[in-house]
């Protein structure tokens, strides 16, 4: 009997586990589809799921350059800020414009 075979038989399960784990993440979260699903009815993020910083998202929207609206109910002291992906998407492309090298 090989010394090394309860080793190989342990690396072996654990192997297995691991792939099972990842496999089943993979199809409960399918990340581009559950984002393009997120974003596509509506057009609108939340500030927690934009690609930038939350500081320079609140001083974007202070200065109008991206379009955000806060919904609530009346006279509640919380809501939820949400920001437009069309105006998200005009500020980026306007960073690239100015970023990209000019020959």
């Amino acid at each position: 009997m090989n010394s090394y075979a309860p080793l190989c038989a342990l690396i072996r399960n654990r192997l297995i586990a691991i792939f099972r784990m990842l496999l089943l993440g993979a199809m409960k979260n399918d990340n581009v589809s559950s984002f393009n699903k997120k974003i596509a009815p509506s057009g609108w993020l939340r500030m927690a799921e934009l690609p930038i910083r939350r500081t320079l998202a609140d001083d974007l929207c202070k200065k109008g350059v991206l379009l955000s609206v806060l919904v609530g109910r009346p006279g509640s002291k919380r809501g939820v800020r949400l920001v437009s992906l069309e105006s998200l998407n005009a500020y980026l492309m306007g960073l690239a414009n100015e970023q990209r090298p000019r020959n």
